[in-house]
Order: C-alpha cells, then structure tokens, then sequence
C-alpha cells in the first residue's frame, strides 16, 4: 500500500490536487507502465474532496475502464474496484478531475498477478 501525505493516521488528508478557488477541472492523470504479462486483478483508492465539493475518477489499463466514479465525501473513503476477464495491458491510469473544492488522495493499493518470468521489482 502507498499512502500520501504526511503519515497514515486518521488525520492527514493525503496529496492535494487543486483547490476551492482553482479545482482540477481538467483531467488529471497518473500512469505507469507495467511488465509485460503483470494483470490487474483489483484496486483501492483512498479519496476524498473538500465540503461541498464533487470530484471523479476512472482507473483504465488496456481493454478495461472503470465507470466514472463521483466521490463527494469529505472524509478520506476507499473506493473499490474488481477487474475480471479482460486484457489489462501494460499502461495504467488513475484519472482524476472536480468540479468544486480540492481533492485528496490518501493511499492507492492494487493487486497485480505476476508470472515467475516476469521481472517485478520495483524501481529506488
């Protein structure tokens, strides 16, 4: 699990993406390339965004893309997603946009299923 911000307590609302008087409104991606052969099997996505605020994200990774989620809770809550039967390729991608307020992001957790060919460490 990745969290960010400043620990993993309760009260650190993660890494800010814009803000009440400049929100995120157009897309904001985050990608990496992963080894050939590496499945994406589930995520979570810890998020949140200011009072009053609606913000959005969508995970893609080759054939699969999720449904536009509209988060609008201020407190920090995971936001699941399973991904079954599809080819999920080499590229993936959190997308994120709001209409109003800032958006956080707390941590990100993703289950991959590596083969025992694929070389899988991650880069220091």
């Amino acid at each position: 699990m990745i969290y960010f911000g400043w620990d993993t307590n309760e009260t650190a609302k993660g890494i800010q993406i814009g803000s009440s008087k400049k929100p995120q409104k157009e897309a904001w991606n985050l990608t990496t390339q992963l080894p050939e052969g590496v499945i994406v099997k589930s995520y979570s996505i810890n998020l949140s965004v200011g009072s009053g605020g609606n913000a959005y994200y969508t995970v893609t990774t080759g054939e699969y893309t999720s449904d536009e989620v509209n988060f609008t809770n201020a407190s920090s809550q995971d936001y699941d997603g399973t991904i079954e039967g599809v080819n999920t390729g080499t590229d993936l991608t959190i997308t994120l946009r709001a209409t109003a307020k800032a958006m956080y992001i707390k941590s990100m957790t993703f289950v991959f299923e590596v083969p025992t060919d694929v070389d899988f460490l991650p880069n220091l």
